[in-house]
């Protein structure tokens, strides 16, 4: 780990190539959440954070950094150039949407609250769901909008949530998608 890289949980963060190495997201993070412009965020300046609206910033090619923000409900990214994304741990997320982007890969884990997804156009092969659940082991994901090239995998079927719209434009596979035991 670089020197001047900022451990998750510790502040203040530097707003440095380190901590934030897409030019274009650290120049959007500084403009956006640095209030007293001095170049780092400050426990308060991250936890005021709860929404990130970059779609189709030019040459936008990685949001790491983005796990700084411990608060974050919202993010919107989508038509930027990205090609994985790591949400891992974001335990209020509730919205994402990361359509056009070319992704690979996208990490959900400790997404407990995300109800809305919208991965479309993008070059995933699997999108694992079942990291987005509730403390009982329900999938709480009520909104999905993917391609063709995604295989979903034990979406579990919640009676009181129910799976209320999902945009599979022709998978081509759909594995054990509804276990209802």
């Amino acid at each position: 780990m670089p020197e001047d890289k900022t451990p998750f949980g510790t502040y203040p963060v530097l707003i440095n190539e380190a901590n934030f190495p897409d030019a274009v997201f650290r120049d959007y993070v500084s403009a956006n959440f640095d209030d007293d412009r001095n170049s780092e965020l400050s426990d308060d300046e991250i936890a005021l954070v709860d929404e990130i609206w970059i779609p189709n910033m030019s040459g936008c090619s990685s949001l790491e950094g983005i796990r700084y923000f411990f608060n974050l409900a919202n993010l919107q990214c989508a038509f930027n150039q990205l090609k994985t994304l790591d949400l891992s741990g974001l335990a209020y997320l509730t919205e994402v949407n990361c359509q056009n982007n070319g992704l690979t890969s996208i990490n959900l884990a400790g997404c407990d609250r995300l109800h809305s997804l919208n991965v479309y156009a993008n070059a995933l092969a699997y999108v694992d769901i079942t990291v987005c659940s509730d403390q009982s082991g329900n999938e709480i994901l009520t909104f999905l909008t993917a391609t063709e090239q995604v295989v979903l995998v034990e979406m579990t079927y919640d009676e009181e949530r129910k799976l209320y719209t999902a945009d599979l434009n022709a998978l081509n596979t759909i594995g054990n998608y509804m276990n209802t035991s």
